[in-house]
């Protein structure tokens, strides 16, 4: 992350230490990180949810040589943003 972000955020927070901000965030990313790789949601108070979704298997088809291809199924990272974020949003794009 670029040196901006971090003092923009240590601002937003209302500290001036910058070290502290990151590790705060760094921390967070690896918590976020960590719980999804377990299969566990996410919950992030007034901002929204993180979650893992299954995608089923498929089969695919070669159009070429005509094989048919199994791809197992993979966990995917969702994200279902807070009805207060969707509203924030709505109302920052109605200016």
């Amino acid at each position: 992350m670029n040196k901006v972000f971090f003092e923009n955020l240590a601002i937003e927070a209302g500290t001036n230490d910058v070290e502290i901000v990151k590790k705060i965030y760094y921390g967070l990313i690896r918590k976020t990180i960590r719980d999804l790789g377990n299969g566990k949601n996410l919950v992030y108070p007034d901002f929204g949810e993180f979650y893992v979704k299954e995608q089923k298997a498929r089969r695919i088809g070669n159009v070429n040589t005509g094989n048919i291809s199994i791809i197992d199924p993979i966990a995917i990272p969702k994200f279902k943003p807070d009805y207060k974020l969707k509203e924030y949003v709505k109302r920052k794009n109605r200016c």
